[in-house]
């Protein structure tokens, strides 16, 4: 697996792993514990934008265009914080 993924509201949220062992045991632990509580979502991206790690969302079904609207509007928000994921 060269990603981490977990579901946020209605998007598949992609980490890539990266060539740290310990970063990604901690990435790892940041998305068990939003896993747990979906209170450590702003947590959980902070530790990733602090850390210079690339995000993308991808909608759950691409027949459903709220989906493909909500996806489109996080890409554009990590773009615009320089943290999209080109995968």
């Amino acid at each position: 697996m060269n990603n981490f993924r977990f579901h946020y509201a209605r998007a598949i949220i992609t980490v890539p792993k990266t060539d740290d062992i310990e970063m990604n045991r901690e990435i790892r632990r940041r998305i068990n514990l939003f896993e747990k509580d979906n209170r450590m979502y702003i947590d959980l991206m902070k530790f990733l934008l602090d850390n210079q790690i690339p995000v993308r969302a991808i909608p759950e079904d691409y027949a459903n265009e709220d989906q493909i609207d909500y996806v489109s509007r996080l890409n554009t928000a990590y773009k615009n914080l320089g943290l999209f994921y080109n995968c």
